[in-house]
């Protein structure tokens, strides 16, 4: 097996497109369009080693579902079984191979909470004793709805991959799809809908992310800045005097408020902000975006030739154009700036635009020519970058 490999963490929605899972992968970076393991079980363990006893499942995947993919085999192995989570779904990729002896193991993990899913070619294949066992049936593709609802299907939780748009997301729901998994989560393509009107100003919250993202941004001029913005203040001083912040009695002014969270986590609520809408499918995107962000922002740290702040601001705006709706050449004339961030976004030129192009590739699992060392790094970088998003993002606040 390779020891050159990705982790990564794919949403699952629910029909009101709430985030109720996160599928965690491993992908090798040798081959990552087909992926192949001479050791799935290994395969598995170091995925789920990695996410929850190097980091901690909570801070991952918060209170949401865990869903994996494994072998039967899997069931078997004590020491990877200790480490799940209750909350958890598990799709096995040869339940073909499942037995009385396994079938009773298996059973006796869903008294934990355990759910069990399977590919609905390969249910279809199996004894009807066996079908009972799970909960949930997957597809790669659209099945005729009326098998969903009806026949021997009924009665199970399909949950549907693949999804690239908003028209084929909407025909799942239709069809009676109970959970969707897909790019269309992502925002990696253009959307086609057109943002809704909001109040604020994504230009002016551009700029002022351009100030926290400068060290040597004077404090006052940050202040000047967010004072103008009425939402963002509101936001700020809500988040500010909840219980998670509050220490003795709350804070009445801007500045307070600005001390208390730091400038840190005042960054990210501004960037959350500038890019949030009432659209649930873009919550989700928000994610992708900041973890882009955030990436670039920890990978400097470890190198000199860029500013963290700099690489931070950079990886925003590589996905900000399409995910706003603006086009980049516009937005870069719109908040001047640097020419080294310029090139870097339209070029992918200099030590920003590879770093960029490093952020990307591991996006895509197109990984396998860089060096192992590498990998890991952005392995360790991932699961933190993570960790840090469930700990400050925030959840669009209704704009009057």
């Amino acid at each position: 097996m390779s020891t050159n490999y990705c982790i990564a963490l794919q949403p699952i929605c629910d029909r009101n497109f709430r985030h109720i899972a996160d599928e965690l992968s491993y992908y090798s970076a040798d081959s990552h369009v087909n992926t192949y393991f001479v050791d799935p079980v290994a395969a598995t363990a170091r995925a789920c080693a990695t996410a929850m006893l190097e980091l901690g499942l909570p801070g991952l995947i918060g209170e949401r579902t865990l869903f994996i993919k494994a072998p039967t085999d899997w069931v078997f192995n004590k020491d990877l079984v200790e480490i799940l989570p209750n909350k958890l779904m598990i799709e096995l990729l040869d339940p073909e191979s499942i037995d009385d002896t396994l079938l009773v193991e298996l059973l006796h993990f869903k008294k934990r909470g355990l759910r069990v899913a399977c590919a609905v070619q390969k249910w279809e294949q199996m004894p009807e004793r066996f079908r009972e066992l799970f909960d949930i049936l997957t597809h790669d593709e659209f099945t005729d709805h009326n098998q969903l609802s009806g026949g021997d299907k009924r009665g199970y939780q399909h949950l549907l991959r693949g999804l690239n748009n908003s028209e084929s997301l909407s025909k799942a729901r239709n069809d009676g799809y109970a959970m969707f998994q897909g790019n269309v989560f992502s925002p990696l393509k253009t959307l086609e809908a057109a943002p809704t009107k909001r109040q604020s100003n994504p230009i002016a919250e551009l700029k002022l992310l351009q100030l926290l993202s400068d060290p040597e941004s004077d404090l006052k001029l940050i202040e000047q800045s967010l004072i103008q913005q009425p939402y963002l203040c509101y936001v700020l001083m809500k988040q500010t005097n909840t219980a998670d912040h509050l220490r003795s009695k709350p804070v009445s002014t801007i500045k307070q408020a600005m001390l208390s969270v730091g400038l840190t986590k005042l960054k990210s609520i501004v960037a959350a902000v500038t890019l949030s809408r009432h659209d649930p499918i873009q919550k989700l995107q928000l994610r992708t975006v900041l973890m882009r962000a955030l990436l670039a922002e920890a990978l400097a740290k470890k190198t000199s030739d860029v500013s963290p702040g700099t690489a931070f601001f950079c990886g925003l705006l590589s996905l900000f154009d399409r995910l706003n709706g603006t086009g980049l050449e516009h937005l870069l004339e719109e908040i001047h700036v640097s020419t080294a961030v310029s090139q870097a976004l339209t070029q992918r030129a200099g030590p920003l635009g590879r770093l960029l192009n490093i952020i990307e590739d591991f996006e895509q699992q197109s990984v396998g020519s860089y060096h192992p060392k590498l990998v890991s790094l952005l392995n360790e970088e991932f699961v933190k970058v993570v960790a840090l998003l469930n700990s400050i993002i925030i959840e669009p606040l209704p704009r009057t």
